[in-house]
């Protein structure tokens, strides 16, 4: 137990010397984050618009650091205990994946508080707002193949539920991997996780309807970006909530062997489970990113001008 505390102190660490770096002003880094941003989005910055990008984008990062270091310190402690640390030989009844699937939720609720935290505080700011045409809808900002993948997943403990009737009673009750029907968890799970996808949709709705903090349309085209990072994130929650719910559900039929089932629920679980780790690479590509652009008309009139 004690061991399992050196990996979590290191990200301490490290999320200490985050936190005084972040503090030290280096123009020629942020510089290059907001090129960075500009290049990403095929978008000019306005003149005189970069001094306050820098601090918008460095106010999230800082508290994107704060609420991510201490999680991912406990995630770390955890993940050696229970996963390399661990008393051997007793039953487990779940999937190492499961260990760093919340995890990515909890990252994207902690960009999603970043936002709302740096659109209180640049909504505070003097100076006038351009107006928008019509709000804009869930589907201007995710591609609706994310969309419809987010609320296919809560299906997932339904699915993982329905094959404990479909193996043997002798499997659901094998000793070997402390299977053991859970009719409560399963009904939570099979409940909470649509409600889950509907509450992370209103969610996403109101930060794309929040007060927007831009002068002219070509800041407001930076403002809907930093806006969809955040809607783009959020639909991590309902992956890591869902997936995790249906392979602690599932997972221990994988790892029980003697009936003809067992290498299709293993296989089934790894896959799932492993999408998940490319979903972050997904919202965070250019692709997505670039989506809304080509429905700004429906956000504001005229649209962003073009980098050169």
């Amino acid at each position: 137990m004690v061991w399992s505390l050196v990996p979590a102190g290191i990200i301490l660490a490290l999320w200490v010397v985050a936190l005084v770096v972040g503090r030290f002003d280096r123009p020629k880094a942020q510089a290059r984050a907001v090129e960075h941003l500009a290049q990403l989005l095929r978008l000019a910055v306005p003149p005189g618009y970069e001094d306050r990008l820098i601090a918008r984008m460095r106010r999230r990062g800082t508290v994107l650091v704060l609420i991510l270091g201490p999680i991912a310190a406990l995630w770390m402690g955890w993940m050696t205990y229970a996963v390399t640390l661990a008393p051997e030989g007793g039953p487990r009844t779940e999937s190492p994946i499961l260990f760093s699937l919340p995890f990515w939720a909890l990252g994207a609720l902690a960009l999603a508080a970043s936002h709302v935290y740096d659109s209180l505080r640049s909504s505070k700011e003097s100076g006038p707002r351009v107006a928008r045409i019509v709000e804009p809808a869930l589907t201007d900002a995710v591609p609706p193949v994310l969309l419809w993948a987010a609320r296919a997943v809560a299906v997932l403990p339904l699915l993982a539920a329905l094959v404990w009737l479909i193996a043997p009673v002798s499997v659901q009750y094998a000793s070997f991997a402390a299977a053991r029907p859970q009719p409560v968890l399963y009904a939570v799970a099979v409940v909470l996780c649509p409600a889950l996808v509907a509450g992370t949709e209103l969610g996403q709705k109101r930060i794309l309807s929040g007060r927007q903090n831009a002068a002219t349309p070509q800041e407001l085209a930076f403002d809907d970006a930093l806006r969809v990072q955040a809607v783009l994130a959020l639909l991590n929650v309902p992956f890591g909530v869902c997936i995790s719910a249906a392979l602690l559900i599932a997972s221990p039929l994988g790892d029980t062997a003697g009936w003809s089932g067992d290498s299709a629920v293993f296989a089934a679980t790894m896959i799932v489970g492993l999408s998940m780790y490319l979903l972050p690479l997904v919202t965070r590509s250019q692709w997505a990113s670039r989506y809304y652009l080509r429905r700004f008309a429906a956000f504001s009139q005229p649209g962003p001008a073009a980098a050169c």
